[in-house]
C-alpha cells in the first residue's frame, strides 16, 4: 500500500476510474466508434471462479457503453503461452502479478522489452522513469518516481485496473513451518501445509 497511490492522487488519470458510461460513450465516439464495437475478450479459468465473476462484471460495464464482448476461455497453459504474452486478438482480462516491490510489476508491464508487457506498451517517458527509479537509492526520491509512473500510466490507460486483491492468512499455533506464500497457486500451498 505504501507504494501505491490512491485514485484521488492520480492527477488527470483519476477521472478514468469513475463509472461514467456517458463519458465513455463520448470517448468511443471521439475515437471513431460512435456505435461501439464488438471484440473477443480472452481469459483463463486457471485462476479460479473469482476471475470469471469479475469478467462478467466487466463485460456488463463494457456493454453499458456499447462494447460487446465474446468471452474466449482458454486452458491455463494456452493462456500463458499466448494471451499472457500479448499474443491475442481483441481484449484480455487476468491478474497482473503478485509482488513485494513495485519494480517487478511496473517494469514487467511497461518495459518495452519485457515478455509480460502484454499491451505492447512502448512509452519513452515511462521507460525513462523506470530506468531512473532503478538507479535511485534514496527511498523517498524513488517513491516519488514510482508515483509519477503511476500517474502517467493512469493518464494513458494502457491497462485498465479493476481491483486489487488482498490475501489474509491465519493458522493454528500448532501448525509449524508455515508462512503465507502469496501466489495464485492455492492448491499446492494447501497440499504442502497438509
Amino acid at each position: 500500500a505504501e507504494w501505491s497511490l490512491p485514485i484521488d492522487q492520480l492527477g488527470e488519470g483519476a477521472k478514468y476510474y469513475r463509472y461514467d458510461p456517458k463519458e465513455a460513450r463520448r470517448l468511443l465516439a471521439e475515437a471513431g466508434f460512435p456505435k461501439g464495437f464488438k471484440k473477443p475478450i480472452n481469459v483463463t479459468n486457471g485462476y479460479g471462479p473469482d476471475l470469471l465473476d469479475a469478467l462478467q462484471l466487466a463485460q456488463r460495464n463494457l456493454k453499458d457503453v456499447g462494447i460487446e464482448t465474446e468471452v474466449k476461455i482458454q486452458e491455463y497453459g494456452a493462456y500463458m503461452a499466448t494471451t499472457f504474452l500479448g499474443k491475442f486478438d481483441g481484449m484480455a482480462m487476468g491478474p497482473i502479478s503478485v509482488a513485494w516491490e513495485p519494480d517487478s510489476v511496473l517494469y514487467g508491464l511497461y518495459g518495452p522489452d519485457q515478455p509480460r508487457n502484454s499491451g505492447h506498451v512502448n512509452d519513452p517517458q515511462i521507460t525513462a522513469m523506470l530506468q531512473e527509479q532503478r538507479r535511485t537509492k534514496d527511498l523517498e526520491a524513488r517513491k516519488k518516481i514510482i508515483f509519477d509512473i503511476q500517474r502517467r500510466a493512469a493518464e494513458q490507460q494502457y491497462y485498465v485496473y479493476t481491483s486489487s486483491n488482498m490475501i489474509t492468512a491465519s493458522w493454528q499455533p500448532y501448525v509449524k513451518n508455515f508462512a503465507p506464500n502469496n501466489s495464485f497457486d492455492y492448491g499446492n500451498r494447501a497440499a504442502a501445509l497438509w
